[in-house]
């Protein structure tokens, strides 16, 4: 698990803002803080910043420097943080190294990095597992942000004309941005059903991307697209037997026991429940 966060177009960043953020995204990493920032032109910036990439990084991989996060490519041009896991991490890298990839360090951070620099964004469609991501371009000006098809990792966004903002919670969102103020619909929808249906956040103007979505940025355009790299194909026990075997079959190769932490959400009551079922003497729930 891990925290990230990113503002873009916004000239009201600096040192005590970004510090802020990395404080409250500090409870999903705690292994490494690190920030970039650029300044209007995307010349890296300390002093006159305006866009900005930070991430706190829980090592469960690989701890050395260069998995650190934010990451970039060979060449510089493209920018990921990443939190959560790939259940096909092993066969990806193999393809990627068959491109002549070289790879830095054993996360899925960076397979992730170099399956969207040779696949563009069908990428996304080709990754499995829990995850949230935000891939910046800085090629095409475009940043991606996109999110596991059982929404199993949170992601926030917020935008106005020519700015971008995301976060991994609403409260590292909410500490970047200038002002804020509570959204009365999602205030209505929490007390009429007792939770946040996705979209709504309690922020106004802030949306927490939807399963299996994928939000688009262009700095030239100034706007936002949604649109979805994962549906659902067929409602049947056979095809969510093989999705629910397709996202996590890799995570639980092992002998050893793995514990989930059960949360009372349905994505996390039913990855609880599947992987019982599946390997009844591996899992236990805590």
């Amino acid at each position: 698990m891990s925290g990230f966060a990113g503002f873009f177009g916004c000239p009201f960043l600096d040192l005590a803002r970004l510090r802020q953020v990395h404080r409250l995204l500090s409870s999903r990493g705690g292994d490494g803080a690190h920030a970039v920032a650029w300044n209007a032109a995307f010349e890296r910036s300390k002093s006159d910043m305006c866009h900005a990439l930070l991430a706190d990084r829980f090592a469960t991989r690989d701890p050395l420097p260069a998995a650190a996060l934010p990451m970039r490519n060979a060449l510089g041009n493209i920018w990921i943080v990443f939190d959560g896991y790939l259940a096909d991490t092993v066969a990806l890298r193999r393809e990627l190294q068959g491109r002549g990839i070289r790879f830095q360090s054993q996360t899925d951070a960076e397979v992730a990095l170099y399956a969207y620099e040779n696949w563009g964004t069908e990428a996304f469609s080709r990754l499995n597992g829990a995850f949230a991501c935000a891939v910046l371009d800085l090629y095409t000006h475009k940043i991606y942000l996109a999110r596991d098809r059982f929404g199993l990792r949170p992601l926030v966004w917020w935008s106005q004309p020519q700015q971008f903002a995301f976060a991994s919670s609403v409260r590292a969102l909410a500490a970047g941005l200038p002002t804020w103020s509570l959204s009365a619909t999602g205030i209505d929808a929490y007390l009429a059903h007792g939770y946040l249906p996705a979209p709504l956040t309690l922020l106004e103007g802030v949306h927490l991307l939807e399963h299996g979505s994928l939000c688009e940025f262009d700095f030239k355009q100034g706007h936002t697209k949604i649109s979805r790299f994962a549906e659902w194909q067929s409602n049947s026990a056979v095809n969510l037997d093989q999705r629910w075997q397709s996202m996590l079959g890799d995570y639980w190769r092992t002998d050893v026991e793995t514990a989930v932490d059960l949360q009372p959400t349905a994505a996390s009551i039913a990855l609880a429940a599947y992987a019982g079922q599946r390997w009844p003497k591996q899992v236990m729930a805590v």
